[in-house]
């Protein structure tokens, strides 16, 4: 009587496009929570950006200088911690201030995606004295009333 068992040693074809199938779909999966995470971190740097620039303008209001004095960022450079003007972490480029009036002043901010910046203004909008727009493009522009 033959020997009816035989090993087979290898695998199949099919079961090696449901490995690649599968991987292939945590892949993906990973990439878009990545760059949702990296979005998320940098709308959250932005915050500390906003709020460190609030800060400087308070600071610099407290010397019994007028906000409307602010013509560059320059100007309240001496007070952020660090005397180092704050940059966007989306693309590095420094921030821009500039007082409106006696009481309000504006900042901009650039990112790199449009979306991006439309959840970043949203956050700011949900701050009380601020009013934040991207005008559709890559640019958050924000307003702050003096008091915030």
């Amino acid at each position: 009587m033959k020997n009816l068992s035989r090993s087979i040693a290898g695998i199949t074809l099919l079961e090696l496009m449901l490995v690649l199938a599968i991987a292939g779909v945590v892949i993906a999966m990973s990439i878009k929570y990545y760059q949702q995470a990296a979005t998320n971190q940098r709308i959250a740097a932005g915050m500390g950006v906003v709020s460190s620039v609030v800060s400087a303008v308070e600071s610099y209001r407290l010397t019994n200088k007028p906000i409307s004095s602010i013509e560059k960022v320059a100007d309240i450079q001496d007070f952020f911690p660090s005397t180092k003007i704050p940059v966007s972490p989306w693309d590095n480029t420094p921030i821009t201030v500039a007082g409106d009036s006696s009481n309000s002043y504006q900042m901009t901010i650039s990112t790199t995606d449009a979306a991006a910046c439309k959840v970043f203004a949203e956050q700011i909008e949900g701050q009380q004295g601020f009013v934040a727009d991207c005008d559709g493009g890559t640019t958050a522009t924000i307003k702050v009333k003096e008091g915030t």
